[in-house]
């Protein structure tokens, strides 16, 4: 199996570079089962640069620093080109949530499966 390299550039609202954020890249062939596959930490230039990502699988990235959660979307395809079209946001609606395996509501649910995650919406 070969590897691919990807950088990404984590910077604030305001165009301030992130030392230390904590990336991690995921495997999202199956978006509902995501598979963690590498994880790297910005520099102080606020790049992290990825080297072991599969070369066969579409690629997210998770980026997290302070409070914030952000979510670089499609980073790299299954066919292996650099797709990176996805724009750098904060994401909390429940659509991507749901895509990571979470379940989303505004009550628990009824009957909750074994090791379910699931995401309080009213709280």
């Amino acid at each position: 199996m070969g590897y691919r390299s990807y950088t990404v550039q984590v910077e604030n609202e305001k165009g301030k570079a992130i030392a230390q954020a904590w990336c991690r890249a995921y495997n999202v062939t199956d978006p509902a089962n995501p598979v963690q596959v590498e994880e790297e930490y910005t520099n102080g230039s606020g790049q992290a640069t990825f080297t072991e990502l599969p070369d066969n699988a579409p690629v997210d990235v998770e980026i997290i620093w302070g409070k914030q959660t952000v979510w670089k979307r499609n980073v790299l395809s299954s066919s292996g080109a650099t797709i990176d079209t996805a724009v750098l946001n904060t994401h909390v609606q429940n659509t991507d949530l749901y895509a990571k395996g979470y379940r989303t509501g505004t009550s628990f649910p009824g009957t909750p499966g074994t090791g379910e995650m699931f995401v309080r919406t009213d709280i």
